[in-house]
C-alpha cells in the first residue's frame, strides 16, 4: 500500500478537510465545505490521488452522496486503463502534468553528465544519510525540518494547501512508509528530502519525492544534487522499482525545477486531472450562484482556489 493511500496521510491535512474512506479501492479524499454555504465536496490529499484497487473506483463514487463533486490527480506510477478513468470521470479528464520518473532497474548510468559532476562535487561538501523509517527519525529532526521549510515558503512565495503546518509535518514524520534523506554539514541539517513509500500493480515497490528543503549553505553547496544521488543509490539498494520526481514547477518543461529533475529521471509519466459531478442539481445550483462561467473544476471554486 502507498502511504498516500492511508487514513493516516489523509488525516495529515486535516486542516483542509474530513478524510473519508473508499473502501472498495482502498483509498482516501478529504471532504471540504464550500465556501459560504452548507455544501461540502471531495478532493485528493496533497499532491496526488493513490488507491489500491483502481478497478473499484468507480464503485466508491457511485456510493458517494454528501459531496457535491469530486476532483483528483491521479498516481503517474499506477497502471491505469486511460479509458476507464474516462469512463468513472464524465466531467473532466485530462492530461494535467508531467511527472519525471525513474526506473531503478534500467542501466546505469542514465543520470546526465551534468548532475553526476555535481553530485560529486556536492558529496565532497556534504555527508548524506538515510533515516528509512519514522522509527530513526529523532524527534530533534521537525524543528530542523522547519527551519528548512520555513525558508523554502519564504523563497517560493508558498501559500494555500502546501503551506504546510508544523502539526501536518508532527503526524507526516509518523507516517510507517515516511524515509528521510537528510544533508549534514559538521552536523547542521542543510538540506533534506522526504520520500513516500508505497506499492502499484499488485506490489510492485516505489517512492514518491514528496518534499525537499535546503538551507542558503545547502544552496551555496549545490547539496540537492547530494540529496538526489543519495535517494536513488538508496532506494535502488532495497529493491524499489520506480521513484516519481514529481512534476514541472509551472507545467512547462522549459522551468528550471524540470531541467533539473530532468537530469535524473529516465523518463516521465502523465497524471490526469479528473473531476465528477455526484448532485448534478446541487453543483449547477453552485454554479449558478457564482454567476461566471469557466473551465476550472469544480467552477463554483474558481475564486477561492
Amino acid at each position: 500500500m502507498s502511504g498516500y493511500a492511508t487514513r493516516a496521510y489523509a488525516e495529515t491535512l486535516a486542516a483542509f478537510g474530513v478524510a473519508i474512506e473508499l473502501p472498495a479501492s482502498r483509498g482516501w479524499l478529504l471532504e471540504r465545505p464550500v465556501p459560504e454555504t452548507g455544501d461540502t465536496d471531495a478532493a485528493c490529499a496533497y499532491p496526488i490521488f493513490c488507491c489500491e484497487r483502481w478497478d473499484r473506483l468507480d464503485d466508491d463514487l457511485r456510493a458517494l452522496t454528501r459531496p457535491v463533486a469530486v476532483s483528483l490527480v491521479t498516481d503517474p506510477l499506477a497502471v491505469t486503463d486511460i479509458a476507464a478513468l474516462r469512463r468513472m470521470f464524465p466531467d473532466v479528464c485530462y492530461e494535467y502534468k508531467q511527472h519525471f520518473v525513474v526506473d531503478l532497474c534500467q542501466s546505469s548510468p542514465w543520470i546526465s553528465r551534468h548532475h553526476r559532476y555535481y553530485a560529486r562535487k556536492a558529496a565532497a561538501a556534504v555527508d548524506v544519510d538515510v533515516w528509512p523509517s519514522p522509527h530513526a527519525i529523532p524527534a530533534s529532526f521537525l524543528d530542523e525540518w522547519m527551519r528548512l521549510y520555513d525558508a523554502l515558503k519564504a523563497r517560493h512565495r508558498i501559500t494555500g494547501l502546501r503551506a504546510f503546518s508544523r502539526t501536518t509535518f508532527a503526524r507526516l514524520l509518523a507516517i510507517p512508509e515516511l524515509t528521510v534523506v537528510r544533508a549534514t554539514m559538521g552536523g547542521d541539517l542543510v538540506a533534506a528530502q522526504l520520500w513516500m513509500r508505497g506499492a502499484v500493480d499488485g506490489g510492485v515497490p516505489v517512492a514518491y519525492s514528496h518534499l525537499t528543503g535546503c538551507s542558503e549553505r545547502g544552496y551555496r553547496s549545490r547539496a540537492s544534487y547530494a540529496l538526489y544521488a543519495g535517494a536513488i543509490e538508496y532506494f535502488r539498494s532495497v529493491g524499489v522499482r520506480w521513484l516519481s520526481l514529481g512534476a514541472e514547477a509551472d507545467g512547462s518543461a522549459a522551468d528550471g525545477l524540470a531541467t533539473f529533475k530532468a537530469g535524473w529521471a529516465t523518463g516521465r509519466r502523465p497524471a490526469h486531472f479528473c473531476g465528477r459531478i455526484i448532485d448534478r442539481a446541487r453543483y449547477h445550483a453552485l454554479v449558478a450562484r457564482r454567476g461566471s462561467a469557466t473551465a476550472f473544476f469544480p467552477a463554483y471554486r474558481c475564486a477561492y482556489d
